[in-house]
């Protein structure tokens, strides 16, 4: 009878595991599990599949991601309301307004034009720095007051935090569940990937007159890549430490007459 030969599936690389899984489920639809009576675990292992969700970098509460992007949409509006309020202010060219045009202009231009092409990391600072400015210049703060552009700026100064403390939760709800989310879901399909691999096993035992062999050397060739990838690993690591110890027993033994 042959057997699939395995090994320690935990010691797979979180971007290694959802790789295993998918062509282990792939390399047993092209045999048809059914006709080989294994289809009830390989069902199992094929329901556990979702799970390999948390192991994307990319995924994130779906909350959190509305939100800032609506959060983002609405900075947008707002930086393009101060630019178009400056704009209409230069049009009407009201003189009493002059010297507080000529501290809010430079200032908006500098910081907001031209942020529709930029991407989300220079928007998070170009917007920063334009609100810094304005928090630390009473005589910059007094004529977007006079303009009236203080209105927008002041939505736009809430709206910069808020996304800043939905970004900080969202990276630390986001490091949390996925450390916790991938241990637990490591050990479900691992579970799960053993399970069906003993009911392969089994189901030769069972059923004498059905041939496992394809599905198995399969599923071995593509087992042993992964295999001799973690058994050199954990050799490197061995004699990364065997030669740490070794330097480390030479340098407390040479005398200081013998270097």
């Amino acid at each position: 009878m042959t057997q699939i030969v395995t090994y320690p599936l935990h010691q797979l690389r979180n971007d290694e595991f959802p790789d295993v899984v998918e062509y282990v489920l792939e390399i047993a639809a092209k045999h048809f599990p059914a006709e080989l009576k294994i289809e009830g675990f390989y069902n199992l292992l094929l329901e556990k599949r979702s799970l390999l969700d948390n192991f994307s970098e990319k995924s994130e509460p779906l909350a959190y991601k509305d939100m800032i992007n609506d959060e983002r949409v609405q900075r947008m509006e707002l930086i393009r309301a101060i630019l178009l309020h400056m704009k209409a202010a230069d049009k009407a060219a009201i003189s009493s307004l002059t010297d507080a045009r000529a501290k809010v202009n430079p200032w908006v231009e500098n910081h907001l034009a031209d942020l529709k092409t930029q991407n989300l990391k220079v928007i998070n600072r170009k917007t920063g720095d334009f609100l810094r400015e304005y928090d630390e210049n009473t005589e910059l703060a007094s004529a977007a007051t006079e303009l009236g552009v203080h209105v927008y700026v002041d939505k736009l100064k809430t709206l910069q935090q808020s996304l800043k403390t939905k970004g900080a939760l969202r990276t630390a709800d986001n490091a949390t569940k996925r450390s916790v989310d991938r241990q637990s879901n490591k050990k479900e399909l691992i579970l799960a990937l053993k399970n069906f691999f003993s009911a392969i096993d089994l189901a030769q035992v069972e059923h004498t007159a059905i041939d496992y062999t394809p599905l198995i050397n399969e599923l071995g060739e593509f087992l042993v890549t992964y295999r001799t990838l973690v058994k050199s690993r954990g050799t490197r690591a061995k004699n990364s430490a065997d030669n740490k110890a070794t330097t480390a027993e030479l340098s407390t033994t040479t005398s200081p007459a013998a270097i």
